[in-house]
């Protein structure tokens, strides 16, 4: 990571707007220049290979991919237009969350739709999701 101010952000999975119990959450940590998502197992050291960590560079949006097969063993890949194909739907959705004022965007992934609240007020961008956004100059996360 580089040396700007980075934030670890927490977030928890629901299903049908019931969180799911004994869930290993998403970590992200980001800052101006990437985002790193994994998870909390991965976080404290306590997951099983193979596991997997992503990275988003910006501005260019670019996905590395690196997963873990076993100790000292790792491969990677990177994917530079992922991002730029996610479209979402901006709903006239809002609510609070943690204080923050938050809109709610739509997106299907095959046949999931996927939820996303996400704040303008902060002033750093990122998200646990990897899947980008044709809006992201306005996408927090």
């Amino acid at each position: 990571m580089s040396f700007s101010q980075t934030y670890e952000i927490q977030y928890e999975s629901s299903y049908n707007g019931k969180a799911q119990p004994n869930q290993n959450q998403t970590i992200v940590w980001v800052n101006e220049n990437e985002s790193f998502i994994l998870n909390s197992k991965i976080k404290e050291q306590k997951s099983d290979y193979p596991f997997e960590i992503n990275k988003i560079e910006k501005p260019s949006n670019t996905i590395v991919s690196y997963a873990f097969l076993k100790p000292n063993e790792a491969i990677s890949t990177s994917d530079k237009e992922s991002i730029a194909k996610q479209e979402f739907e901006l709903t006239a959705q809002t609510k609070k969350i943690l204080g923050y004022n938050c809109k709610k965007a739509v997106t299907k992934i095959n046949s999931n739709t996927i939820e996303v609240w996400y704040t303008n007020d902060l002033k750093i961008k990122g998200g646990v999701i990897k899947f980008g956004t044709k809006f992201r100059s306005d996408f927090t996360g």
